[in-house]
């Protein structure tokens, strides 16, 4: 076996990007760091993904405001309790591109199409225990679209919050999708 044996070799038509989870897996990351050092009462942020374990000093949990797409988006606001749990969000009201003259897309890529995303998402937030799996998974619901997104939620208990902007035909705006399990964390 020799020297050889321990590496891969890339034929070069191949890529690895871990974007959609490397934020959340530094959080889970920190988080561990700061719980084997005997802090178990933490909110780790990294880029926009959190994880809120413990409580804070006044006994409360660690309460987060889920950002809207816009400030005037008209969406209330929608705050979650962080108590061992993490959030990501996904969107393209930050990260975009616009073409002269052309419309607005978005920098998320469907790996399916190689193409930006078309179908009308503004951001998908996720909670789950880990940020990396909460990260991963804004990801791939903010790719799926409001529906085939909302569906994978549904099916695998996921905690997902989906704003989707309306076409000026529905009268424009935003509204919001909540999968089942992120009401009840609403409750």
């Amino acid at each position: 076996m020799g020297r050889h044996a321990a590496r891969a070799i890339q034929p070069g038509e191949a890529t690895l990007d871990l974007s959609a989870i490397a934020k959340g897996f530094a959080v889970d990351r920190v988080s561990a760091v700061l719980t084997a050092l005997g802090m178990p009462d933490h909110l780790v942020e990294i880029g926009g993904e959190l994880r809120g374990a413990g409580l804070k000093p006044e006994g409360q949990p660690w309460w987060v405001d889920l950002e809207p797409p816009s400030a005037d988006c008209g969406l209330a606001p929608v705050r979650i309790a962080l108590h061992g749990l993490s959030v990501a969000t996904s969107g393209d009201y930050r990260k975009f591109f616009e073409e002269a003259g052309g419309p607005r897309r978005s920098h998320t890529i469907d790996p399916r199409t190689r193409r930006p995303i078309e179908h009308g998402l503004a951001s998908v937030t996720v909670l789950h225990d880990s940020a990396m799996w909460a990260d991963g998974w804004s990801t791939a619901l903010m790719v799926l679209g409001p529906d085939d997104g909302l569906a994978l939620a549904e099916r695998l208990g996921l905690a997902a919050l989906l704003v989707r902007r309306r076409a000026s035909a529905e009268g424009g705006g935003f509204e919001e999708r909540f999968s089942t399990a992120m009401r009840a964390l609403m409750l």
